[in-house]
């Protein structure tokens, strides 16, 4: 989410200065699997039947913007993923769908040149679906039943907008509100008793796709709330049709009124005062 800074800090500082900154048949990608330890969330081999409470979990409950008076740039807190870092919310599937997030992606990564984030439901059938976010790409995908890829350079080092709308008669890829890809669609998601993965996708018991990345404000609705281009929100709104709100305001908390139980394997909750990442 966003937050202004304090406007009296702020003052008594400029007093002072006075004085004196996905594959639709598998969803696999080779060597792009990691395991993780469903007790604590460090490496190594969960069951897939591990209760989501046996992350750090917290039960979400409906919430207000933590927001103060603003003043400068606005200070954004965020969940940052590190190629073993993930969430957990219980698993549902629906069609219509729209998913959108805030996500920031820098290159090079020091580690593999590379950074991007993928947010799951698939279950052991190859049932439901995800969204891959790479550098240079957009993958959505109804798993069984299509890909829509879309080009576009995302590793700017600077926070876009990403949404997926599929309403069962197309599919639409929006980055920054505007339409970047468009397609004829047809078919349901296939319902999956699968957890929902923020930063990954779930597959027996390995995580695959381990993202590298930030995201900030995570929201999943039950409609198609985008038909053509629009000026998205910096902090999402909980209503009739949404399905999991998150803010990542420093913690793992799901802010609909569904209330769900979201566990944390590791997220590492951070805050950037202006270093050049604030949108």
């Amino acid at each position: 989410m966003l937050r202004p800074r304090n406007v009296a800090f702020v003052s008594s500082l400029l007093l002072v200065a006075c004085a004196e900154r996905f594959d639709v048949e598998s969803g696999v990608e080779d060597g792009d699997t990691v395991a993780q330890d469903a007790t604590n969330g460090t490496t190594g081999s969960p069951a897939d039947d591990t209760d989501l409470t046996t992350g750090t979990a917290s039960e979400g409950t409906s919430s207000t913007a933590a927001d103060t008076e603003q003043s400068g740039c606005e200070v954004r807190e965020y969940g940052r993923f590190d190629g073993t870092a993930h969430l957990q919310i219980d698993g549902f599937a629906h069609v219509p769908v729209t998913f959108e997030a805030w996500v920031l992606l820098k290159q090079p990564h020091p580690d593999d040149g590379t950074e991007h984030v993928a947010v799951c439901q698939r279950g052991t059938t190859n049932d439901g679906w995800g969204v891959r976010i790479g550098s240079e790409s957009l993958t959505m995908s109804a798993f069984s039943k299509f890909d829509h890829p879309a080009q576009v350079e995302m590793a700017t080092g600077t926070w876009r907008h990403v949404a997926w709308v599929y309403d069962g008669e197309s599919s639409r890829v929006f980055v920054d509100g505007r339409v970047v890809d468009e397609r004829v669609q047809s078919g349901g998601i296939e319902e999956t008793e699968a957890r929902l993965v923020i930063g990954g996708c779930m597959s027996t018991s390995d995580v695959l796709h381990p993202s590298r990345g930030a995201i900030d404000e995570v929201r999943l609705s039950s409609t198609a709330r985008y038909l053509s281009d629009f000026e998205p929100q910096d902090r999402f709104e909980d209503d009739e049709n949404t399905l999991v709100l998150l803010h990542m305001d420093g913690e793992a908390k799901d802010s609909s009124s569904h209330g769900h139980v979201v566990a944390d394997f590791g997220v590492i909750w951070e805050t950037d005062e202006g270093d050049g990442t604030c949108r």
